[in-house]
């Protein structure tokens, strides 16, 4: 685990679910029950860390992340929304929209038998943007279990409708990223390096730097490590992103540290977003278990 992943202060929930603080200030959740530990960020509603009982850990978090709530974090699995990436405009607008800059509120804890689910919470009663002029509420589900799920439900509240595009942006720790396989990407995806549209059947071997849309994705993609295999069981996307810098890496991550790491996020994009109609919700889901 990251080693500034250490409480300075800490009360305790429920039996399995402490709430502290990291030593930056960073307001946190650890869940820790009898399948995994999981560290979950109130800033941006960000899981940090995901350590299954008797496993290593299957996220990357970067050892230069802020952890100070100034900006976001670099690692885990960060919430893009209300767009993803960079979002032309008369302003600077923050990339990958403003969900994952911003404190989200703790909505609920339930303890289950097969696991633990951490429900947050954000919207436009807390913040409103004066480039995001429309209510909206979002809702975090995160199940700590032997496997791990995420839900982003995503609600319009207001009396327009609004496009949106979201993502969880996972960052996974993957040993040696040269020695990656992605299967079930499709045989097409978007180039945002050459800005190319590019057709390459079968699997995907890793060789940064990339960063890739793969709109025809299925539903269930496999990430192949040498040390173990993660499916990723996906509801309500329309692609599947691939991102790794190479050598060209963020102010806030190392090179050397980036090389175990790769970036296999659920998306839902649209062609130029998704409309939501007043009144209506939306979902973005992925379930990660081990294979091997």
């Amino acid at each position: 685990m990251y080693s500034g992943l250490h409480l300075v202060s800490q009360k305790g929930l429920t039996d399995s679910v402490i709430g502290g603080t990291l030593q930056g200030g960073l307001p946190v959740l650890v869940v820790q029950n009898r399948f995994a530990r999981a560290v979950i960020s109130l800033f941006g509603a960000q899981l940090l860390s995901f350590i299954p009982a008797g496993q290593r850990e299957w996220l990357w978090l970067s050892q230069k992340a802020h952890l100070d709530q100034t900006r976001p974090i670099r690692g885990g699995i960060p919430i893009c929304w209300p767009w993803f990436g960079a979002r032309p405009g008369p302003q600077p607008l923050p990339s990958h929209g403003f969900a994952r800059n911003h404190l989200w509120q703790l909505d609920g804890i339930s303890e289950q038998i097969q696991g633990t689910i951490v429900s947050l919470f954000l919207s436009d009663d807390q913040v409103k943007p004066d480039y995001w002029p429309y209510a909206y509420e979002l809702q975090l589900d995160i199940h700590v279990s032997h496997q791990l799920g995420l839900t982003l439900t995503c609600h319009n509240c207001d009396r327009r409708p609004w496009h949106f595009a979201a993502a969880l942006h996972s960052y996974f720790n993957v040993g040696q990223v040269q020695s990656c396989q992605v299967h079930g990407l499709g045989g097409r995806y978007r180039d945002k390096l050459s800005g190319q549209s590019v057709i390459h059947p079968g699997v995907l071997q890793v060789r940064p730097p990339l960063d890739r849309i793969y709109p025809r994705a299925e539903p269930q993609v496999v990430l192949a490590t040498p040390n173990r295999s993660l499916l990723l069981d996906q509801v309500g996307m329309d692609s599947v992103v691939v991102w790794h810098p190479g050598r060209h890496v963020p102010g806030d991550m190392e090179v050397s540290q980036g090389e175990s790491m790769l970036c296999v996020e659920t998306a839902l994009l649209g062609d130029q977003g998704v409309l939501l109609a007043p009144g209506q919700a939306q979902q973005l889901a992925v379930t990660i278990s081990r294979q091997r």
